[in-house]
């Protein structure tokens, strides 16, 4: 799965399988992102009830400098 916040129309957050490999393009705007990193944190916990085994989330962004504090905030919501 991959989510860019250019084109969320495009996101497939549907689990189809118990081990997903999601990709999240940071935009660069804090307040965007993480709310966007909120929403993938509760959506992850909903499919551990539901039978998640594990997950690859990988951040990048257009500003990489930003990329380990997005990491270090996604890494608090578990």
């Amino acid at each position: 799965m991959t989510d860019a916040a250019g084109r969320r129309d495009c996101v497939h957050m549907q689990l189809t399988i118990p081990k997903p490999m999601i990709r999240f393009v940071a935009c660069g705007d804090d307040q965007i992102d993480r709310k966007r990193l909120d929403a993938w944190a509760d959506r992850i916990k909903d499919w551990k009830s539901k039978g998640l085994l594990s997950a690859e989330f990988f951040i990048s962004g257009h500003e990489e400098d930003k990329t380990p504090d997005n990491i270090k905030y996604f890494q608090s919501k578990f």
